[in-house]
């Protein structure tokens, strides 16, 4: 149970900047070393990872989906206050930036899920390599 009411949590609070760790365990009715455990046991990351999963998860599905959409109106939309925290934490997950990501991934479907589950499946361990960019 705690599973689908930690990521529903997740999903429905990260567009907020000041949404923590400490905040996603007071919502589950957990403590946080619970909620650690918990969280990797379900998703193999920390919780805070996993908020940064579903943030990022966001912005690729936010770049991809509207092409003229600025960089800048997806940023607060992800939960990221500070563009700099935002592209650090893109670049370092996802290997580019933005921009390179939705050149890479708006025109192909597949290609966008493949991203989103590499994402899920490595946490911070995993970087795509040039195949995922169609290279």
């Amino acid at each position: 149970m705690h599973e689908e009411k930690i990521i529903a949590i997740v999903r429905n609070r990260f567009a907020d900047y000041q949404f923590t760790v400490e905040k996603l365990a007071e919502e589950a009715g957990i403590g946080v070393s619970h909620l650690r455990e918990k969280v990797h046991l379900y998703y193999k990351m920390c919780p805070q990872e996993l908020i940064e999963t579903v943030r990022l998860e966001n912005a690729l599905r936010l770049l991809c989906k509207n092409h003229a959409q600025s960089l800048y109106d997806v940023i607060p939309q992800c939960g990221y206050r500070y563009e700099r925290t935002f592209l650090d934490a893109f670049e370092k997950r996802l290997g580019a930036t933005p921009t390179v990501c939705r050149n890479a991934l708006c025109a192909n479907e597949a290609r966008l899920k493949n991203w989103i589950e590499k994402l899920w499946m490595n946490g911070l361990n995993g970087l795509p390599t040039e195949e995922h960019f169609g290279s």
